[in-house]
């Protein structure tokens, strides 16, 4: 029998680099509130933070 603990993220690692790839390519600083709000607002902040 498998149990599964937690949540699995709402954001992959891929998503988070593509947004803070586009970010750099337009001069802004990829932060985890500038990411999250380019991804539409989804995921938490602190997921974000881990995978940057």
């Amino acid at each position: 029998m498998e149990i599964e603990m937690g949540r699995h993220a709402a954001v992959t690692f891929e998503q988070v680099c593509a947004a803070a790839a586009a970010l750099r390519a337009d001069g802004t600083t990829p932060g985890a509130k500038a990411i999250r709000q380019m991804l539409g607002d989804i995921g938490s902040l602190g997921t974000i933070q881990k995978l940057l």
